[in-house]
């Protein structure tokens, strides 16, 4: 395990493991509830932490650690409104996701199906029907 990142700011703790998982990058955090002795012990050594699992993932982890910190992470984000390229929704350009595709999710349903062949895809791990190749 290696330490990629460490923050005052626990909003920049789950913005940043949430980018990493987002990537695969399987991670734990480290002095996450150390709220209680602040004062007590110097503050760096009570920050919460962000550790990668395997160590293969610390190069990978920590370029997107420094994208993040630069604030290129932010400037590649869409400025202008996007059409989603699985439903066709026009999507405002400050959002990453199609608030539709997520709305619906018909692998959240115990008998959801595809709209396009009737393929029972409840608990699939991919946006795309495997009987048809449909996104849904």
């Amino acid at each position: 395990m290696k330490r990629v990142f460490a923050s005052k700011d626990r909003s920049a703790i789950e913005i940043v493991r949430g980018l990493l998982a987002d990537e695969g990058i399987r991670t734990t955090v480290f002095n996450e509830a150390t709220g209680s002795v602040l004062g007590d012990v110097p503050f760096f050594l009570a920050m919460p932490e962000i550790w990668v699992l395997a160590d293969e993932d610390e190069a990978p982890a920590r370029a997107l650690v420094e994208r993040y910190e630069s604030g290129a992470l932010r400037a590649s984000l869409p400025k202008e409104p996007w059409v989603c390229p699985d439903c066709g929704e026009l999507i405002e350009g400050q959002f990453t996701e199609c608030w539709h595709c997520l709305e619906h999710d018909p692998r959240d349903e115990p008998d959801g199906r595809c709209e396009h062949c009737g393929y029972l895809l409840a608990g699939l791990p991919l946006r795309r029907c495997p009987e048809c190749g449909n996104p849904f």
